[in-house]
């Protein structure tokens, strides 16, 4: 008797428990090469309605306040120091960067693209932020791997004379003239 209770209880305790469940990893990433999505509007903006998945990039947090009482601020030339912390949010030079703003031909969009070319990433689009959110439907994608720091292939001189002479016209503030090329 008691080997047939013994019975009935381990099969019950072994047809209880559930299957193990399977889990398929799919990429939110709706773009054929990785793409990084990089919203440029203000934190403030960001921070209230924003694509999941996009990163955060400010103008504002990649300069130096040289002046308090002027609130002056300086490019950072410290460019290993600005590949790391772009590295960090997943840009990198193998990727795509898509750059979202308030309109296609924002300031800052602007302000990006030029600092992106020169630190060597060539795959840059830009496109309005409610543009895209019709586009996509309000899709969600993957958040940016932490890529590793690339170094320039542009020697010290040339580091100085087309990136860190020309970011106050073109970084720190947006001059057409001095930074679109004609």
């Amino acid at each position: 008797m008691k080997t047939v209770i013994l019975i009935f209880l381990s099969v019950g305790i072994f047809s209880c428990q559930s299957k193990r469940t399977k889990s398929i990893e799919e990429s939110a990433n709706i773009f054929k090469t990785e793409t990084v999505l990089v919203d440029t509007r203000s934190a403030f903006l960001y921070a209230s309605a924003h694509v999941k998945g996009s990163v955060n990039l400010s103008s504002q947090d990649f300069l130096l306040l040289k002046n308090p009482l002027t609130k002056t601020r300086v490019f950072d030339s410290d460019l290993v120091q600005t590949i790391e912390r772009l590295a960090k949010r997943g840009i990198h030079p193998s990727k795509k960067v898509l750059l979202l703003s308030d309109s296609k031909d924002s300031v800052e969009i602007k302000k990006w693209t030029w600092l992106l070319k020169l630190l060597e990433v060539e795959s840059i689009e830009a496109t309005g932020f409610q543009d895209f959110r019709k586009q996509t439907k309000n899709a969600r994608y993957a958040e940016p791997r932490e890529e590793k720091p690339w170094t320039l292939g542009l020697g010290e001189d040339l580091q100085n004379e087309f990136i860190i002479k020309k970011a106050p016209d073109c970084f720190v503030t947006w001059s057409p003239k001095k930074c679109e090329k004609n």
